[in-house]
């Protein structure tokens, strides 16, 4: 469970889940989790979320999203 995270990233990929495709990461909940890019990352584009194999709930906020 990741619920209630805000802060900033210092990197572009400011949230992984990087799972096997034969073993995928189950019953990940992502509850209100909102993060927010360094200013110089703005400048560069801002960031995102890599979620592969993974198989999670939303529940509200979810910045960036997968």
């Amino acid at each position: 469970m990741y619920q209630n995270i805000i802060g900033t990233s210092a990197s572009e990929e400011a949230i992984k889940f990087d799972c096997s495709k034969s073993i995928p990461c189950k019953d990940i909940l992502l509850q209100n989790v909102n993060l927010t890019p360094q200013e110089e990352l703005i400048r560069h584009g801002g960031i995102h979320a890599t979620c592969k194999n993974v198989r999670y709930v939303n529940r509200g906020l979810l910045f960036p999203p997968c």
